[in-house]
């Protein structure tokens, strides 16, 4: 596959991702307009109850933290860790995550404005190529009013009316409360940067506090905006200071995420239990266990995947393929997949996701979270650069590198690797201890050194010189 025919299907795959969630969006707005014109004394109510109980809020002038978080699962344990460790040291603190959501139905809405950002940026880059230009205007000419017109009035339009909600909102609360600090945990989107501003205007110090590392996308700027920024290591304090950020701003504290999983011993699982059939497996002894995690990219990009892993580990021998779904996945594209594809694999959801890795003998994942996870629990990972092969933001994460891990990017790629890995006790020893040392500079950790404590240290500081 050609160059111009790599970057034109990159285009077409973010530009059909974009379509299908604003469409998406567009459905769930219909939806929610008809109920609105069905029954407009009843959801009249229900809105005035809800916009009642965000303006009744109490105002408690000794709450002197603010603590910003996105509403997703997988940020709890930052969330837990740091308001646990408040609470012991009976630190007032706030957090206010309920602003972000307009009330009912609208809360699922949402659109991360660093996606229409990256698209902009990268459609820019290509168009700067004729002849990918060319390919581009073909591809989109037949339904461009529809793209147009879908964008403007869904994205647009309903991005201008949630930031104006979002603004006044933090306006208010920040008006309404003491706050001598504000910390935001990995928020990349409208919040975080509106955040940034407004304590700029109050006088507010803002806090960073990052869920697996720095992101290296031109529009995740929310920590370069904040006053302080903990990184979990060397690696990205070295990655800030390179892009141009003052290094007394940046701390390195480790990772709240990480902190009990690097003191305790995960164990491997005996056995597991298929998603869909509820048939139980035992895990075997005597196979090689690889291990897919899923993501929630498009089913084309997810497809190619598969169908690369399948024709590798039919070529090997004792091999026991498990895949864990994204918690966003059903996971019906991934086993109909299989079907077509006549392979099995255990599918795995609702399970541990350190658990799972450390039963695996390699792991294959795209770019995710998932490697600094592999790399915790000493199982070697292969990250699969399938689809983007390099060009265009293939490592979100400054710790995706292949200075510190493999990164394959076609089949043979894959083949040879994993064969290494299995069939060569020093490449596979090699690469554990490889993991192992990048990990000391990716993640900042030792044995009686808590991540949580510091950074709450830090914050009682904050709070006592503004006194």
């Amino acid at each position: 596959m050609n160059l111009i025919k790599i970057k034109f299907l990159f285009f077409k795959s973010q530009i059909d991702y974009l379509y299908h969630k604003i469409n998406k969006t567009s459905l769930a707005l219909l939806k929610f307009f008809k109920f609105l014109k069905n029954d407009f004394k009843e959801i009249k109510m229900i809105l005035i109850k809800a916009f009642k109980k965000g303006k009744q809020l109490k105002i408690d002038n000794k709450c002197y933290i603010g603590i910003s978080a996105p509403g997703h699962y997988s940020y709890s344990e930052e969330i837990l860790s740091i308001i646990s460790q408040l609470k012991r040291n009976n630190i007032k603190f706030k957090l206010f995550r309920y602003i972000y959501d307009i009330p009912l139905t609208f809360k699922n809405m949402k659109f991360k404005w660093a996606l229409t950002s990256y698209i902009q940026i990268k459609i820019k880059h290509l168009f700067e190529d004729s002849r990918i230009k060319n390919e581009i205007i073909r591809y989109v000419k037949s339904s461009l009013k529809e793209y147009i017109f879908t964008i403007l009035k869904e994205l647009f339009f309903t991005q201008i009316k949630r930031m104006i909600y979002i603004i006044k909102a933090l306006t208010y609360e920040i008006e309404s409360s003491s706050y001598k600090v504000i910390v935001i945990l990995n928020e990349f989107g409208p919040p975080g940067k509106i955040i940034n501003y407004l304590c700029d205007e109050y006088g507010i110090p803002v806090y960073f506090v990052p869920y697996c590392g720095i992101p290296r996308r031109e529009s995740d700027v929310t920590p370069h905006l904040s006053d302080i920024i903990y990184v979990d290591g060397e690696l990205d304090k070295k990655y800030l200071v390179k892009k141009g950020v003052n290094s007394e701003k940046i701390l390195i504290r480790g990772s709240p995420k990480y902190e009990s999983v690097l003191k305790k011993t995960v164990y491997p699982l005996n056995q597991i239990k298929d998603h869909f059939t509820g048939k139980i497996h035992t895990i075997s002894h005597e196979k090689h266990k690889i291990l897919l995690t899923t993501t929630t990219f498009m089913d084309e990009s997810n497809l190619i995947v598969l169908n690369t892993i399948v024709n590798v580990l039919k070529k090997l021998n004792n091999v026991q393929f498990l895949i864990k779904l994204h918690p966003q996945q059903n996971g019906v594209f991934i086993r109909d997949a299989l079907k077509k594809l006549k392979y099995n694999a255990i599918i795995v959801k609702d399970i541990g996701i350190l658990e799972i890795i450390k039963t695996a003998d390699v792991v294959l994942t795209e770019e995710s979270s998932v490697i600094l996870d592999s790399m915790v629990v000493k199982t070697p990972i292969i990250c699969l650069d399938l689809v983007n092969k390099g060009i265009y933001f293939s490592a979100k994460h400054v710790y995706n590198d292949k200075k510190y891990i493999i990164i394959i990017q076609d089949e043979q790629q894959l083949y040879q690797e994993l064969m290494e890995l299995l069939t060569s006790q020093k490449k596979l020893e090699d690469y554990k201890n490889s993991l192992k040392v990048n990990l000391k500079l990716i993640l900042y950790h030792e044995s009686n050194y808590s991540p949580t404590q510091r950074i709450v240290s830090d914050l009682k500081k904050i709070c006592n010189s503004n006194l």
